[in-house]
């Protein structure tokens, strides 16, 4: 199987499911520092810590359906106040893989597409014997990290406040120079 280019190989979470038993198989993953170190920063975060995952693998129909948890502690700086903002991610995994052979073409371009945003997300594609799970963190970790995190109590001031109080008009700021209160308000 080959690994994407992004993900180290030291993050093994490559799985074998050519002997998959009908109860499934459960996977557990917990990140070392070295590997928190690295995810921090593919991330773009300032740390992230006590990353852990549990994976149930079960074989269904043609394909697999993985469920489990993920859990880390995220650590940045608030968008305000650029005070570290802890934020704890504790989210299900639950995404459903389909053979490489199975992979439906994409339609000619000139054909029109339908989108159902009420029907179930797409799956994902394996090839071989093997399914690599490092992905599935990654995009889960990803998607659930803060973009714009903010401490407790961190207020923006309010856009115009400092101008309110200033003279405005089209010559306030020659009045200014001037030394002259500005008439033309």
């Amino acid at each position: 199987m080959s690994r994407k280019p992004n993900v180290p190989e030291d993050l093994d979470l490559v799985v074998s499911v050519d002997k998959l038993k009908p109860a499934g198989r459960d996977v557990t993953f917990e990140a070392s520092d070295a590997q928190c170190v690295w995810l921090a920063k593919t991330m773009r975060v300032s740390e992230l810590a006590d990353v852990s995952a549990t994976f149930h693998l079960i074989r269904e129909a043609e394909g697999l359906h993985v469920t489990g948890q993920l859990k880390a502690t995220s650590t940045q700086p608030c968008v305000v106040t650029l005070e570290p903002v802890t934020q704890r991610i504790d989210v299900a995994l639950d995404r459903r893989y389909l053979p490489e052979r199975m992979r439906i073409s994409d339609p000619a371009p000139s054909s029109e597409t339908y989108i159902d945003l009420e029907a179930e997300d797409l799956p994902d594609y394996f090839a071989g014997d093997d399914i690599d799970l490092a992905p599935l963190l990654l995009d889960t970790l990803g998607m659930e990290i803060d973009l714009y995190p903010r401490a407790p109590g961190a207020k923006l001031p309010e856009s115009g406040a400092e101008e309110a109080d200033a003279p405005s008009g089209p010559f306030a700021g020659l009045a200014k120079r001037l030394g002259q209160p500005d008439n033309e308000n």
